[in-house]
């Protein structure tokens, strides 16, 4: 409101953005887009990249959801390309979040192989930039491609390590996505005191 008051428009787009990221936390995405959209044409209006790209990749997650992952695939990889040319911090921040986009919404497509080597380029950036809240969601990607090719063993590693993360930083997000992942996993191996365990996580 007082970035509104001032007409700070880039102050406004990026609140407007974090508000709309906010609204995907608690599972409106609806409310997300009308907020994203706004933080897009406030960057595009103002010529701000940074306000742009940032509401962009949120209306990518949006749309997942909302319109199903082929829009937000193309969305992503159109993204991804403008980030590559931005520099600073904001590249490999965009790059690491656009890449976990990329790789959810071709898991949404059943191209796990694909999804897999994104899971593994985001990963790899993540874990040298110490981005511990994507190094943790890029090891729940891979944990579920795992457990949807019946590797158990691989699918309760990378699980696991997801969890400690997620329990790490206290972000229940991501803490009650991977213990509905491993209650299955455990169900899947005969273990239902664990998977009943697991399942409470994501109560």
């Amino acid at each position: 409101a007082l970035a509104q008051e001032r007409q700070n428009h880039f102050i406004a787009g990026r609140m407007t953005n974090t508000l709309g990221w906010l609204r995907q936390e608690f599972g409106d995405f609806a409310g997300s887009l009308e907020l994203d959209r706004e933080s897009a044409d406030i960057g595009h209006r103002i010529k701000n990249g940074n306000v742009e790209i940032s509401a962009l990749i949120n209306i990518g997650f949006d749309r997942l959801v909302l319109e199903g992952p082929r829009p937000a695939l193309e969305l992503f990889e159109q993204t991804f390309e403008r980030a590559r040319k931005a520099f600073g911090a904001h590249r490999w921040r965009w790059s690491i979040h656009l890449s976990f986009g990329i790789a959810t919404a071709l898991m949404a497509l059943d191209r796990d192989g694909d999804a897999l080597a994104a899971i593994e380029r985001g990963l790899a950036e993540a874990e040298t930039t110490g981005s511990l809240k994507y190094v943790g969601w890029f090891h729940a990607r891979r944990g579920e491609i795992a457990l949807r090719a019946g590797d158990r063993p691989a699918a309760m590693d990378s699980l696991r390590r997801a969890l400690a993360i997620a329990r790490e930083i206290g972000y229940p997000t991501l803490t009650w996505q991977v213990g509905d992942l491993l209650a299955r996993a455990h169900a899947d191996l005969g273990a239902a005191d664990d998977a009943r365990t697991a399942a409470r996580l994501a109560e």
